[in-house]
């Protein structure tokens, strides 16, 4: 692929999690990963029917009875009424080995508007501690509305596949959210998008994990430095790349690490690279003037999406 300039280049938002960032015009945000805290991982499949919702929760549950457990009975503990239409879950052992004790498997499956979630977790085997927690999933199913992939919700919530989680009095905030940004137009160049809870301990800060590998200097680094984007402090990472079969390519990152068992700093990852082709590396059609142009137009366009409780690093920023 040869290079070719960048001319007119239109950028429009991205909401991901509770962000929005501005990248280019026809760009598509595809394999979303995401999972919250009292959902564990979600599965997103779209353009289901009712028939098809009861088809895959049957075939699930006639999978479960199928495999018996040594302490007698089938590994499918009990299929739950979570009280709402076209909801529901299945408790389970996870192989016919395991000890019957604290915790239990959870799939649960739910349709709405022709969008198929399905949701894994372990749960407490305790009765009370289960009910609390179908209840508590419930209002989870309740707080699910979808949005169009160009819909930037003004509602406090976390955006991810084709849906908001809406923020509530009893939700857990926490939150996993990662996508993949491909551009038509320019096949050759990925956007990487990814948000991730702290917790008590957080990351090393990026350069130095790269200072640790050894990957801070060399003749293809561009950029290697601090950089505070909306008053998040960040640092990035700006390479061009030589592929083992010598095409040339870049790898760009920016990451803040943000702040340990803070929800609404959490890290936030950046990444933009070219070069990627369909079997093998190639050439890059951006050449570095381009690219890091674009590069720091996306970067800085990275805020909060408006909502009723940003964080006050960004509420200080609109002051």
């Amino acid at each position: 692929m040869k290079i070719q300039p960048l001319t007119q280049l239109k950028l429009v938002p991205q909401a991901f999690g509770r962000y929005v960032i501005n990248l280019p015009e026809g760009v598509q945000l595809v394999n979303w990963q995401q999972s919250f805290q009292g959902t564990g991982p979600i599965k997103v499949a779209k353009g289901v029917t009712v028939e098809q919702f009861h088809s895959i929760t049957e075939h699930r549950a006639e999978e479960l009875r199928s495999q018996h457990h040594d302490d007698g009975g089938t590994i499918l503990e009990r299929i739950v009424d979570l009280r709402m239409p076209f909801a529901q879950a299945m408790t389970y052992w996870e192989n016919e080995w395991t000890v019957k004790k604290m915790l239990i498997e959870c799939d649960a499956f739910y349709l709405m508007d022709g969008t198929f979630y399905k949701f894994h977790n372990s749960i407490y085997l305790d009765p009370i501690r289960q009910e609390k927690y179908f209840r508590g999933f419930r209002e989870t199913l309740r707080a699910i509305q979808p949005r169009r992939p160009d819909e930037i919700p003004t509602v406090s919530g976390s955006c991810f596949d084709g849906a908001i989680l809406l923020d509530g009095p009893n939700r857990d905030k926490s939150d996993l959210v990662m996508t993949t940004g491909i551009w038509p137009d320019r096949p050759d160049v990925r956007f990487q998008l990814a948000i991730l809870d702290n917790g008590p301990n957080p990351d090393p800060p990026l350069l130095t994990r790269l200072e640790h590998a050894n990957a801070l200097r060399g003749p293809g680094v561009l950029r290697s430095r601090d950089r505070t984007v909306g008053g998040l402090k960040g640092e990035e990472q700006l390479e061009r790349v030589t592929e083992k079969n010598g095409t040339e390519g870049h790898l760009f990152i920016w990451e803040t690490q943000g702040e340990a068992n803070r929800w609404d700093l959490p890290q936030i990852r950046v990444e933009m690279s070219t070069g990627e082709g369909p079997k093998a590396p190639q050439d890059a059609s951006l050449s570095d003037q381009d690219a890091l142009a674009l590069w720091d137009q996306i970067v800085d366009s990275l805020h909060w999406r408006p909502s009723s409780n940003p964080p006050s690093v960004f509420e200080r920023q609109r002051r």
